[in-house]
């Protein structure tokens, strides 16, 4: 640590010594020129509670409850966190390890991160549990082994709402059914720099792939950097 820094940029660095440095960050994964990082989200739903936009105080402590003791069955490569102060936060979203639109400050609001920074798991977001796992470059099954390992481990305490006919129940419709989302962090500054981008984006729609910002919904794009995912279902 330097010394000469003034005490509120050691603390910063501090606090960023202490995250997870991201997989994706520290190594080359397949089609790393184009794609950066691939994430498998999974959503989830505990049975018997309503969804988190309609929960009371004392719901949505309970599923953190219940989450954290199926948490804690992944063992000591996982730590829980119940708060995150500013900086925390803005590393983790930049590490496409935390939602922006996570309210980590509200009561019941959770997130497990592993020690190799590949997966993290919030809880109380839009629903009750959201496990995702990214791989440096396109690596989908990747990615959708190391969520779906973590998931199985919560299930062994865990029951989720499931649906016969409409599958895993989350709070937007469009995640229900397989309860997935599979996307892609790519960067595209040719078809940016001959405005090809947005014929791209149409065509990719009509095949039910979404085009968003770099950190998904209602985000910008920043500097050719695009979020490709696929709906679910698909």
């Amino acid at each position: 640590m330097d010394e000469t820094q003034t005490p509120s940029a050691r603390w910063k660095e501090t606090v960023l010594h202490a995250l997870p440095e991201p997989e994706w960050l520290r190594i080359e994964g397949p089609d790393s020129d184009v794609v950066l990082s691939t994430r498998v989200r999974l959503a989830r739903n505990v049975e018997g509670f309503r969804f988190p936009g309609t929960m009371d105080l004392d719901e949505r402590e309970a599923v953190a409850e219940l989450a954290e003791r199926a948490i804690r069955r992944l063992g000591s490569r996982f730590e829980t966190r119940s708060r995150l102060d500013d900086s925390e936060r803005a590393v983790l979203i930049g590490c496409r390890l935390l939602s922006a639109d996570f309210a980590h400050d509200r009561p019941g609001g959770r997130v497990a991160l592993d020690r190799e920074g590949a997966v993290s798991v919030m809880v109380n977001e839009e629903d009750h549990l959201r496990v995702q796992c990214l791989r440096a470059g396109l690596a989908v099954e990747e990615a959708q082994s190391g969520a779906t390992g973590v998931l199985a481990v919560l299930e062994e305490t865990l029951r989720f709402s499931r649906h016969d006919r409409w599958g895993w129940l989350a709070s937007s419709p469009m995640n229900s059914g397989e309860g997935r989302r599979r996307s892609a962090l790519v960067h595209l500054p040719a078809l940016t720099h001959i405005d090809l981008l947005p014929a791209a984006v149409q065509a990719l729609e009509a095949s039910r792939v979404v085009v968003r910002g770099a950190f998904g919904e209602a985000s910008r794009s920043v500097g050719a950097f695009h979020q490709v995912s696929m709906i679910s279902g698909s």
